[in-house]
C-alpha cells in the first residue's frame, strides 16, 4: 500500500533484483527511457543527486517484458524496507560503493562499479 492509497501487488518469484540508492536510480530511470518515449522534463526528476532512500524492484513478466518499480522510502523505515524486500525475494540488492554504508549489515549485496554505474546513465 502506498502514501496516496494505491496498491501494488507481486509475486515475490518474479522479482528479478532489487537495487538501492542512485543504483535504483539509474537502473529503473534507463528502463523508463529504453520502454517509453519520455519528455528530457520527466528524466530529470530520476537524474538527481539528493539524499533520498529509493529502492529498486526489477521483476519479469509474462514473455520476455520487464518491469520495475522505483519506491522512495522514508529515512526512518527504508533499512526495514530494503529487509522486508531482501527476504520475501531472495534478490541481492545492487549499491554503489558510496552508497553501502546505508544498507544493513546484515543484507548481501552486489556493488556496483564505477563503470557499472556510467552504463546505466
Amino acid at each position: 500500500m502506498l502514501k496516496d492509497g494505491q496498491s501494488m501487488t507481486l509475486n515475490p518469484k518474479q522479482v528479478t533484483g532489487l537495487s538501492y540508492g542512485q543504483v535504483a536510480h539509474r537502473r529503473v530511470g534507463t528502463m523508463i527511457a529504453l520502454g517509453v518515449l519520455l519528455t528530457p522534463l520527466a528524466l530529470f526528476g530520476l537524474m538527481h543527486k539528493k539524499r533520498n532512500h529509493f529502492i529498486g524492484v526489477e521483476y519479469a513478466l509474462e514473455g520476455d517484458k520487464k518491469g520495475a518499480w522505483l519506491l522512495q522510502a522514508d529515512k526512518d523505515n527504508y533499512r526495514a524496507v530494503l529487509m522486508a524486500l531482501r527476504g520475501a525475494t531472495g534478490a541481492k540488492v545492487a549499491v554503489a560503493p558510496d552508497d553501502r554504508k546505508y544498507v544493513p549489515t546484515g543484507i548481501e549485496t552486489v556493488e556496483v562499479k564505477q563503470e557499472e554505474k556510467k552504463k546505466g546513465k
